[in-house]
């Protein structure tokens, strides 16, 4: 849903009505700082049809996050924010920038971008990483100038032999921990971190078992 990012969508009265016009073909996400949205705007969001809320978090730390924020508590209201929308029947994830000061370590960053440049290549698509002609590691390695302006600039250096390591195959571990991590929306990292992440935004549900508990035998 296209909306203006100058300001937060949540400051307009009407943004239920415009959401309502859009029917089953389409799947709604707000982006918000999570600036007021309380119970009852969730709710509303919910009924007009908005499918998930996007709260961006530019830090895990709270004096960080209100610093670029530029208002004390923005860091409170985006991570009560995400309780609210879950609680309403939202779909909530954090929107973030992956900068040096919001990941864990350098490792856990490579190991991300490694497993979604040899996305093509585990799929059985080419026979290397870099000959997938919408991927990003084609780009950087065959793309035109143009093309390569397009690419973001990287929070860590890369490795000089990177592409040798995107084809090199990743360890099973890694590549379960990755896939969970996106599957279930959870912090991607070592055990501490993930952990202080999970119970910082709330997302405990995110490593409990899916549906009823089974029941013991008697």
């Amino acid at each position: 849903m296209p909306l203006r990012r100058a300001a937060d969508p949540l400051l307009r009265d009407d943004l239920e009505e415009i959401c309502s016009f859009l029917d089953h073909r389409s799947c709604v996400n707000v982006g918000t700082t999570g600036w007021g949205l309380t119970p009852r705007r969730a709710r509303a969001l919910r009924q007009s049809g908005v499918f998930g809320v996007g709260i961006s978090l530019d830090s895990d730390n709270a004096a960080n996050h209100d610093r670029m924020r530029g208002k004390g508590g923005a860091f409170r209201a985006a991570v009560d924010a995400i309780a609210v929308a879950r609680d309403a029947g939202l779909y909530a994830y954090v929107v973030s920038v992956a900068t040096r000061e919001f990941l864990q370590t350098d490792r856990h960053v490579l190991l991300l971008c490694r497993y979604v440049e040899r996305n093509a290549l585990r799929a059985g698509l080419v026979e290397r990483a870099e000959q997938w002609r919408w991927g990003s590691l084609w780009r950087r390695v065959s793309g035109a100038d143009e093309q390569r302006e397009v690419l973001a600039p990287w929070p860590v250096d890369r490795p000089r032999n990177w592409v040798q390591l995107v084809n090199r195959p990743m360890r099973e571990s890694e590549q379960e921990a990755i896939g969970q991590s996106v599957k279930r929306g959870r912090p991607y990292g070592d055990v501490a971190w993930q952990s202080k992440t999970t119970a910082l935004l709330g997302l405990e549900d995110t490593f409990r078992n899916r549906g009823r508990p089974r029941k013991e035998k008697e």
